[in-house]
């Protein structure tokens, strides 16, 4: 099969990237011109230099392939408009080079997110036929996204969305600093420690992918993907302790002293030029009581299966960071 991944070089990207390698396909990574390769570098796949925002360099990209692993997208954006230019146009502009390709449109796996939907309401899972209520720029852009692809697909492309929670795994920088705390004695979460919400484990995700780009039944719809439990701040920062076999002291962190921390991080980043980190929009997605969605979809029409609960995702990681020294 011929492949072709967006966003190849990052972090869940250079898994699939790898996993589509390992069974033998025909990979050609899309990555920017200031693109990261270290993650790519053990692959044997073809590299193309082409920018999702720039519709003409994406025509000779997916040219012949068979199968589009759409994954390049804006995570941390300073405003709405950067977003939407990334998320949505760009979601659109490759959409439509994959509709007039030739000789057949292939299949379009687009990874969205759980925060294109918006948190739990009444505490119950989200369903995929629920009517989305995304809190954040970032949520509402890939929502775009979605819309944008539907309407560019309109029976003529094939393709499926993967909305996947919170991804955690080897090469994840983000959840790395949650374990370095750990290690180092203290184990800080969000208000009373209480909001779930749900992970997935990213081999877990590389197969959830690869099942809905083999699987004909999957064409025009929507999934999330997740380890089918439950977790929240507590109970996540007990797994990680466990796995490095520490006893750290548990450090609440009041909502509106996240404010502040966040207001303050707005006002750097403006001066600095970049998206902070920590910013008033990511503390509405704490105030929200969960952040839970039902896989049952997945497993049933396709028959996918979680690998990896959260004490051996979180001991693969740990293993991963300590062998790369990073922990």
């Amino acid at each position: 099969m011929k492949a072709v991944v967006t966003g190849a070089n990052g972090f869940v990207g250079s898994h699939l990237v790898e996993a589509l390698a390992a069974r033998g396909d025909d990979v050609t990574c899309v990555v920017r011109r200031t693109s990261d390769l270290t993650w790519l570098g053990a692959a044997a796949v073809a590299l193309v230099r082409a920018d999702i925002t720039d519709p003409t360099s994406l025509d000779a990209v997916v040219a012949g392939a068979d199968v589009v692993f759409h994954l390049a997208g804006m995570l941390r954006g300073r405003d709405y408009a950067t977003y939407y230019r990334v998320n949505a146009e760009g979601t659109r502009n490759l959409a439509i080079a994959c509709r007039q390709s030739s000789p057949c449109p292939p299949r379009l796996v687009y990874c969205s997110t759980q925060a294109a939907a918006g948190p739990s309401v009444d505490g119950r899972p989200r369903a995929e036929a629920d009517a989305p209520g995304p809190v954040s720029d970032y949520g509402r852009s890939k929502l775009e996204g979605e819309r944008a692809l539907a309407e560019v697909a309109d029976g003529a492309l094939p393709y499926v969305t993967v909305r996947p929670p919170a991804v955690y795994g080897p090469r994840d920088t983000d959840i790395l600093i949650y374990f370095r705390l750990i290690s180092r004695g203290i184990a800080p979460f969000v208000g009373d420690g209480r909001q779930a919400f749900d992970l997935v484990y990213v081999a877990d995700l590389v197969a959830a992918f690869l099942l809905v780009a083999d699987n004909p039944a999957a064409v025009g719809s929507v999934y999330y993907v997740n380890d089918d439990a439950e977790h929240t701040w507590r109970s996540m920062s007990r797994a990680i302790a466990r796995v490095l076999g520490k006893r750290p002291l548990p450090v609440p962190i009041p909502l509106p002293v996240i404010s502040v921390v966040a207001r303050l991080a707005e006002l750097v980043g403006a001066v600095r030029g970049v998206a902070p980190v920590i910013h008033r929009q990511k503390v509405t997605e704490f105030r929200q009581a969960a952040w839970k969605c039902d896989s049952s979809r997945i497993r049933e029409e396709l028959g996918f299966t979680h690998e990896y609960d959260i004490e051996r995702g979180m001991r693969e990681t740990a293993r991963w960071y300590r062998d790369q020294g990073w922990l």
